[in-house]
């Protein structure tokens, strides 16, 4: 797993896999507001947490407008090796 990291950090996706991606997001912001529960969600969130009710006017301009080099720099600042958290879960046995 840590190879891909490294693989991913020195190569991050571009272009149509953005594009397609950024599409994808988009359409899923979309039907989400299909619900009345989701579009109440969304405004408390906003009230409480962001900036607003203006962040619901353009709910897939954000992701559109990711690039390629927003991607390669979540992805150098999250997939740091060296900021990673290791566990180990155990059962209970039988």
């Amino acid at each position: 797993m840590l190879a891909e990291m490294a693989t991913l950090r020195s190569a991050p996706p571009e272009g149509e896999e953005i594009a397609r991606s950024a599409r994808y997001l988009a359409g899923q912001a979309e039907v989400s507001r299909q619900r009345a529960g989701a579009v109440l969600g969304e405004v408390l969130e906003a009230w409480l947490e962001g900036q607003g009710l203006v962040e619901l006017e353009d709910p897939v301009g954000p992701y559109l407008a990711t690039t390629a080099e927003d991607v390669a720099d979540v992805m150098r600042r999250y997939l740091d090796p060296d900021a990673r958290v290791e566990g180990v879960v155990r059962g209970t046995g039988s």
